[in-house]
């Protein structure tokens, strides 16, 4: 395997494992906080949806893939 797509695994793995992190924190932290009940706990991923969920996680990891993708030069996208 060439380095270069190593380090294209490497941005790709780092980008959905970071996604799925921001959005269980988007689900846990952020909606109860803005929830008008004051007693309303974490949002499961099964009651939020896992469409949702994926909808969520998917354009969060493009936006830290494009950032990994010009630091560490994998040239994902095209110049």
């Amino acid at each position: 395997m060439s380095e270069l797509t190593v380090r294209r695994l490497v941005v790709w793995t780092i980008s959905i494992v970071t996604s799925i992190v921001v959005s269980l924190g988007i689900l846990y932290f952020f909606l109860p906080a803005v929830n008008p009940d004051p007693y309303a706990g974490p949002v499961p991923v099964d009651i939020y949806g896992w469409q949702y969920f994926f909808w969520t996680a998917f354009p969060i990891a493009l936006i830290v893939m494009t950032i990994l993708d010009h630091f560490v030069e994998s040239k994902i996208w095209p110049d």
